[in-house]
C-alpha cells in the first residue's frame, strides 16, 4: 500500500461503472494500465517510486480488482477517458503490458 501523505484513491464514473483508481505524487502525469491477467496492484513496486517525480496513476479495468462488471457494451479505452488526455497530452505518460497496451492506444 502507498504510503505517501498526497495519496488519494476512490472511484471514478465510467458509463454504468465505477472505476477503481490510485493517484500519488507531482508533476507530470503517469499512468500505469495493468495487464489483462493482474489488476492495478502490479504497479505497487513502482508506484511509490514514481510518485517522487510524477503525479502517478493506477486503476482496475472492469471487472479486475476493485472495479466491478457491469452488464451491457464498454471499451478498454473508456476506462482511460476518465484523464483527459486531450488536453493533458503533453503532459503524460502512459506506462502499460499486454492488455493494458491495447487500451493505451490514445492518438
Amino acid at each position: 500500500m502507498p504510503t505517501r501523505a498526497d495519496f488519494q484513491s476512490g472511484y471514478a464514473p465510467s458509463g454504468a461503472a465505477r472505476i477503481y483508481f490510485e493517484a500519488s505524487g507531482v508533476g507530470p502525469g503517469l499512468v500505469f494500465v495493468h495487464a489483462g491477467v493482474s489488476d492495478s496492484r502490479m504497479w505497487e513496486p513502482q508506484f511509490d517510486t514514481f510518485a517522487a517525480k510524477y503525479r502517478v496513476v493506477r486503476y482496475d479495468h472492469r471487472g479486475f480488482g476493485k472495479s466491478k462488471m457491469p452488464g451491457g457494451p464498454y471499451a478498454l479505452l473508456t476506462g482511460l477517458a476518465l484523464f483527459d488526455f486531450d488536453k493533458e497530452r503533453k503532459r503524460f505518460r502512459l506506462r502499460s503490458v499486454h492488455r493494458g497496451a491495447t487500451s493505451a492506444e490514445v492518438k
